[in-house]
């Protein structure tokens, strides 16, 4: 029964010729079905990882550590600036609250915002004016002062 097995296995071995066409090669059964078994494997072991880290993950002390679990409500003071208060901003004169490298702390008018030079250092106190202003983002520059 083996040898009847082994001669239709190899009469429907492809022969595939190279370029030349002087030397067919036949391709290995074996090692394609070697890969197949890999291939689904694979694909078997990646689909029970996705189920784990969906179902089980987030029920784990490790996932509370990594992912934040609160919600940032408007009733706890969270709120989103709007297109008009980054406006308003451009124009507004404060100070320095630290070293600006280019970034650091302005305080304007009893506010203080995260600012950012466009590559010069300001000291601490140096008055600053906001020139630009791009959502939570705001350019500042030394107020020079007209004399």
């Amino acid at each position: 029964m083996s040898v009847s097995r082994a001669r239709l296995r190899s009469s429907l071995d492809p022969i595939v010729t190279h370029a030349r066409g002087d030397s067919p090669v036949r391709l290995d059964f074996a090692r394609i079905d070697d890969a197949g078994q890999s291939l689904v494997w694979a694909m078997v072991l990646m689909t029970g990882l996705v189920l784990v880290t969906w179902k089980i993950l987030p029920r784990t002390r490790f996932y509370g550590w990594t992912v934040a679990q609160g919600t940032q409500q408007v009733e706890d003071g969270y709120t989103v600036q709007t297109a008009e208060a980054v406006l308003e901003a451009i124009g507004q004169q404060g100070i320095a609250q630290s070293y600006l490298r280019p970034s650091g702390r302005g305080r304007f008018n009893d506010k203080n915002y995260d600012v950012v030079t466009r590559g010069e250092f300001l000291a601490k106190g140096t008055p600053i004016v906001i020139i630009q202003a791009e959502g939570n983002r705001y350019v500042v520059t030394e107020l020079k002062e007209e004399s």
